[in-house]
């Protein structure tokens, strides 16, 4: 049986292409790139299920999924995410920057405003009140009232979706285009490969884990708890 999927961003599409098709239309996209950009970061979706295995991934899928402003496109950018569209994606501190591919290659550029204040304090200090939960944070094996100031909607760690800029080099006129709301889900897998990207993406990476850490270490953690901590947020605290 041929399997057909719908390619969203041709509005002069006769209706459908195969999978097949549109795997050799991305391949056709990374080909005509510019040398300079064909050094890609691509990503990998299943095609069904689950998108992401770790905390930090389907925490992030959760709360992008909450943002009723933006839900018809996001279910889109999904969508293309599944499919592979999603040839480049860098999170660059506060900045995310992507090559999605449709009927042409886009450039996607989404920003995040950096962690309030308020939250990043009261968040460092229930973590400094349970620094034995320290070498867990990035596993996200945290207990429930940690993993709740994680998650809160209102005053846990994750953005709202007021706290995003978006831009894009399609003629999409709307504020979130489906490429750019497939770089949204793309960020969750780039999280299962290193959670520490949360962190930086919020504005909060090196500042709260070199702090943790050296913290841990001040409070009694053994040589071994000492050097796991070194490796997990890739900083020298020993002496």
């Amino acid at each position: 049986m041929t399997t057909y999927i719908y390619d969203y961003d041709d509005e002069k599409n006769t209706g459908k292409t195969t999978k097949a098709d549109h795997e050799k239309i991305i391949r056709k996209h990374i080909e005509s790139l510019p040398n300079n950009q064909k050094t890609l970061s691509p990503l990998s979706a299943p095609a069904r299920g689950k998108l992401t295995t770790s905390f930090w991934g389907q925490a992030w899928v959760q709360n992008i999924r909450s943002y009723e402003d933006l839900e018809y496109r996001i279910d889109r950018g999904r969508s293309y995410l599944r499919r592979g569209a999603v040839i480049d994606l860098r999170i660059e501190g506060q900045q995310v920057h992507g090559l999605v591919a449709g009927l042409e290659v886009y450039e996607v550029s989404v920003h995040f405003k950096k962690l309030a204040d308020d939250k990043y304090l009261a968040f460092k200090k229930l973590l400094n009140d349970q620094i034995h939960n320290t070498l867990n944070l990035l596993a996200g094996e945290m207990p429930d009232d940690m993993v709740l100031a994680v998650t809160h909607p209102h005053t846990g760690l994750f953005p709202r979706s007021d706290e995003i800029s978006f831009s894009c080099t399609c003629l999409d006129y709307a504020h979130v285009c489906k490429h750019a709301a497939a770089i949204l889900y793309g960020i969750a897998l780039r999280f299962d490969q290193d959670a520490r990207l949360f962190f930086s993406l919020r504005g909060m990476d090196n500042l709260l884990l070199s702090e943790l850490a050296k913290n841990a270490v001040d409070k009694g953690l053994d040589v071994g708890d000492t050097a796991k901590i070194q490796e997990l947020f890739d900083i020298d605290i020993m002496e």
